[in-house]
C-alpha cells in the first residue's frame, strides 16, 4: 500500500512522500521517542525508492526536529533526554564566565483548574476544556529564584495529578511527559518582559510586592506545532542572569 502510494505518478516529490510516511509513524507513536528507525538501505527497499531519496527525507526530518543522528549508531526519534540541554529554560549565571547556579526543583501544587479563555486559545483547546495547574519553584541554596505556573490540557494528560504528584517535584516536565505519555517536546516559543512583582510571586520569591521581575510566557510544543503547556515564569535577576546560547 505504502510502496504503491509512493510510486504513483503525481507532482508531489517522492522524497516528500517518504518523509510524510515516516512523520506519520512518529506522530502515531509507531516509532516512540528514543526508538531507532530502520537503516536508510532498509527503508529504501521497503518504500522501493533510491537511497538518495531516503537520505533527503530523513535529513528533512532531522532538520524539523523529528529525528536525530548518532554517528556509528543510527538515526533515532527525538526524545527529551537527548534534547534537554537544547530546551533547558533555566540557566542562571552571574556573568558570561561564571558558573551555572545549581537549582533544586520544588513542587508547590498540582490540581485541576477551570478553562481560561486566553490560555485555552493559546493551547488550541475548546473554550470549555478543563486544565491542570502546576506551581513549582527553582531554588539555589534554599532561596527561591524562579517561580513557575504551568497549565496543561486535562484531556492530553489523564491521571496527571496521580502520576505527577511525586515526579514533578524532582524531574523536568519535558522528561516526565515523554516517559509517562510518550509525548516528545520538539520546541518552544517564549515572550520575555519586565513586570512589577504581583502578590503571590512576591511572597514566594521573598521580594517586595512591585519589585522588578523578569517574566516570560512559554508554550511547549510537540509534533505538528501542537502546544501542550503554557507556562509563566517569574525570575529574580538582581544577582544572577538568565543565560541563553543559541
Amino acid at each position: 500500500m505504502l510502496a504503491k502510494l509512493i510510486t504513483e505518478i503525481d507532482p508531489v516529490p517522492i522524497y516528500f512522500k517518504v518523509q510524510k510516511a515516516l512523520k506519520e509513524q512518529i506522530e502515531s507513536n509507531q516509532f516512540a521517542p528514543g526508538d531507532s528507525i530502520p537503516s536508510e538501505r532498509i527503508l529504501a527497499e521497503q518504500y522501493q525508492v533510491s537511497l538518495g531519496t531516503v537520505k533527503k527525507a530523513i535529513g528533512n526530518l532531522v532538520t524539523d526536529g523529528y529525528l536525530y543522528r548518532i554517528r556509528g549508531k543510527g538515526t533515532f526519534v527525538t526524545n527529551n533526554t537527548v534534547r534537554r540541554e537544547n530546551i533547558k529554560s533555566y540557566r542562571l549565571l552571574r556573568d558570561f564566565k561564571g558558573r551555572e547556579s545549581s537549582l533544586k526543583l520544588n513542587l508547590l501544587s498540582l490540581g485541576k483548574a477551570k478553562a481560561d479563555p486566553r490560555i485555552n486559545q493559546l493551547l488550541k483547546l475548546k473554550p470549555e476544556e478543563g486544565l491542570y495547574r502546576l506551581e513549582r519553584t527553582f531554588t539555589s541554596k534554599g532561596t527561591a529564584l524562579i517561580y513557575t505556573v504551568s497549565y496543561l490540557p486535562r484531556r492530553l494528560f489523564p491521571d496527571l495529578e496521580k502520576k505527577g504528584k511525586y515526579s514533578l517535584g524532582k524531574n523536568s516536565l519535558y522528561v516526565f511527559v515523554e516517559k509517562e505519555y510518550s509525548m516528545a517536546t520538539v520546541g518552544n516559543e517564549e515572550l520575555f518582559y519586565a513586570l512589577a512583582a504581583p502578590e503571590t510571586a512576591a511572597r514566594i520569591l521573598e521580594v517586595e510586592e512591585g519589585a522588578p521581575l523578569l517574566v516570560w510566557d512559554m508554550l511547549a510544543l510537540t509534533y505538528k506545532d501542537q502546544p501542550y503547556e503554557f507556562r509563566v515564569s517569574y525570575c529574580v535577576t538582581n544577582a544572577r542572569k538568565i543565560h541563553r546560547r543559541m
